[in-house]
């Protein structure tokens, strides 16, 4: 699997002690793709799992590579969203699956205030991620929704 936007690489930790498969992560910043190796650095070590230092919208990894991709709290900052998606649907098998996690649906009444102090930042509501994933490519889409909360969770299959 590959995490994509994988920070700190905590969620890359969790998802090695799930499998004992290879968990990847991507990350565009060079202090992040640090901070990810060296708190996963037995995985590294062992070949279980490799950092990539890479812009989401073009990544250097193979057509078909990964079974599972996934970006939490992230896809907020990703260029042209539609172009991307279409990009990470390359690097995923058939019947593979991307999940997208994200602390707000679109509707959160903090938004607005986010929006105006971080520049190039962008939410969407799972119908507007739902139309940009099948327009890349995704066979099928999925959104979960914490009930009495913002927290927004979309599965898209290939």
């Amino acid at each position: 699997m590959l995490d994509i936007g994988c920070g700190g690489g905590v969620n890359i930790e969790k998802f090695l002690k799930l499998t004992s498969g290879n968990v990847d992560g991507l990350d565009y910043s060079e202090v992040s793709v640090k901070a990810s190796e060296d708190r996963n650095q037995d995985a590294v070590d062992a070949k279980r799992c490799r950092i990539i230092q890479a812009d989401v919208s073009d990544m250097p990894i193979g057509d078909e590579e990964y079974d599972l991709a996934s970006a939490f709290e992230t896809i907020y900052f990703w260029p042209d969203i539609g172009e991307t998606f279409k990009e990470v649907s390359r690097i995923i098998r058939p019947k593979g699956k991307f999940m997208i996690a994200q602390g707000t649906d679109g509707n959160h009444p903090d938004d607005e205030k986010w929006l105006s102090t971080v520049e190039g930042m962008r939410v969407y509501t799972a119908p507007e991620l739902e139309k940009y994933l099948l327009d890349a490519g995704f066979s099928s889409v999925k959104s979960f929704k914490k009930e009495n909360e913002y927290i927004l969770v979309v599965i898209a299959e290939k």
